[in-house]
């Protein structure tokens, strides 16, 4: 990964989804992915994070961290299940997030 890095998915041309990937001096990557609604469900999302796991690893990242809504409990589940940890929620502009971080090494 260059230290800004952006990922699309297509389908027939269709972007179906993207994934951001920001990377500091000290090994971290700050990660942000999107999949289109009606695609959801689908594992295109899974499909994205693990190849994001896959080339962390490959690249030495020791961390991987994410926000994602407070409300979105099938969200915070799917990284939960992926090994993230979530560490506290956040306030930004009336909205809450939770922050998530996988540790690799």
């Amino acid at each position: 990964f260059a230290s800004d890095t952006l990922f699309e998915m297509k389908i027939n041309e269709l972007i179906i989804g993207i994934m951001s990937i920001a990377m500091d001096q000290f090994s971290y990557a700050d990660m942000k992915r999107f999949v289109r609604k009606e695609y959801r469900g689908k594992k295109y999302g899974e499909q994205f994070l693990d190849y994001l796991i896959k080339m962390g690893k490959e690249i030495n990242i020791i961390r991987i961290t994410g926000t994602i809504k407070s409300e979105n409990t099938k969200g915070i589940s799917f990284l939960e299940n992926k090994g993230f940890k979530m560490s506290g929620s956040l306030g930004i502009g009336g909205r809450f997030y939770e922050m998530g971080i996988l540790k690799l090494k």
